[in-house]
């Protein structure tokens, strides 16, 4: 992320913080859009079965989280935020990750009320600290991931296993045959 920072900084050397904020806003919906349109290209091709493009879903799901990821820590580093600590990036990035419900979990153990105050003042927290507070976060992404597979699962298999109960089970092609 370091190196990404200073990259756009030599790259455009009179530009201002809030400038290559928004250039790297502008990479990550560029490269999300590309591998997205790869992966929705792909599954749709008629040789791909179900459980390929389901493959190729999720790894799309990751490579975006990824993604995602470097972009914060590359914005907190044109910020001035050096995050070194394993522990301590996990804490920027889950919060980031869960948004308002990330704002509310730090404002809730820290008494801080914003993501800025808690990005400058991450690395002076006790480590005990951090790890608490990453603990309610991990729990939260965890609740929120899960509740978005489950809503997956049931969109995408839902409609295959009420059309096998209803035909009996009888030459109802499953996903990916």
């Amino acid at each position: 992320m370091v190196v990404r920072a200073e990259r756009m900084r030599a790259q455009h050397p009179h530009a201002t913080t809030e400038e290559l904020v928004e250039l790297a806003g502008r990479a990550l919906v560029r490269d999300v859009s590309l591998s997205s349109g790869a992966v929705g290209t792909a599954a749709a091709l008629p040789s791909v079965g179900t459980i390929t493009a389901a493959g190729l879903t999720t790894a799309q799901t990751a490579t975006f989280f990824v993604q995602a990821a470097y972009y914060v820590l590359t914005v907190a580093q044109l910020q001035g935020i050096s995050v070194v600590d394993r522990e301590r990036r996990r804490t920027l990035l889950l919060s980031a990750l869960l948004g308002k419900e990330g704002q509310e979990i730090i404002e809730g153990q820290l008494g801080m009320q914003s993501l800025v105050w808690v990005g400058q003042l991450v690395n002076t927290l006790p480590i005990s600290t951090v790890r608490t507070v990453n603990a309610k976060l991990a729990t939260r992404a965890a609740k929120y991931a899960g509740r978005k597979v489950w809503v997956w699962l049931l969109g995408a298999w839902l409609p295959w296993g009420l059309a096998r109960l209803w035909a009996g089970g009888v030459d109802v092609p499953w996903p990916g045959r």
